[in-house]
């Protein structure tokens, strides 16, 4: 009955108004109700937050609610990578929410964010996408230079993953460096002609 009262009660979190005091409290019964799956659910609960705290409409809702909730999913994640260190995936998101975490409320958490994508690197070296997340890191200490570096290293690892180039080539715009932008797009568009027009769409031809 346990597991059943949690599979509702993750239903309904995700029905509720996002940054609501009725969302939370449907988190907090969620992870109270059965210990089965916790390390998942939390885990799909930092993603739904996740996904809301990197939209536009986390501009139309209250910034304190919103505050609560990302603090209890982070709180959770914690927990998680307490209980679980080799846990891959929580690590990941964990550094992923304190990276959106550190633009909405607290710019110091960045070096938390920079502490866990490393640590979950160090834990699956070859997954790309804890250097995405890493490279995000980079950018917001003004690190651009360490974040090209990092982005590079994930085409490395596997030259077909198509967004790996694309972050890749979106560091190199930030960076100022438009001939860096277009070497790297030519580069992606010879592992994969099928590309061309999403390339050319970031560069406005």
């Amino acid at each position: 009955i346990q597991p059943l009262k949690t599979d509702y009660y993750v239903i309904a979190a995700l029905r509720s108004p996002a940054a609501s005091k009725e969302r939370l409290n449907l988190y907090k019964k969620t992870l109270e109700a059965s210990p089965l799956g916790k390390y998942q659910i939390r885990e799909f609960f930092g993603q739904t937050t996740l996904e809301f705290a990197q939209s536009e409409k986390v501009r139309e809702v209250s910034a304190e609610d919103f505050k609560k909730e990302i603090d209890f999913v982070i709180e959770e994640l914690e927990k998680s990578i307490k209980e679980s260190p080799l846990d891959f995936r929580s690590q990941l998101k964990l550094g992923q929410i304190y990276n959106a975490y550190t633009v909405l409320f607290d710019p110091a958490k960045i070096f938390r964010a920079q502490e866990v994508l490393e640590k979950a690197i160090e834990l699956s070296p070859t997954n790309q996408q804890g250097y995405w997340a890493l490279a995000q890191t980079k950018l917001y200490q003004n690190k651009p230079e360490e974040a090209i570096s990092l982005a590079e290293k994930s085409i490395e690892l596997e030259p077909r993953v198509k967004h790996s180039h694309l972050i890749a080539i979106q560091i190199a715009k930030i960076m100022g460096d438009y001939d860096l932008a277009e070497k790297k797009a030519e580069e992606a568009m010879k592992i994969d002609p099928t590309w061309e027009p999403e390339l050319r769409n970031i560069f406005g031809i």
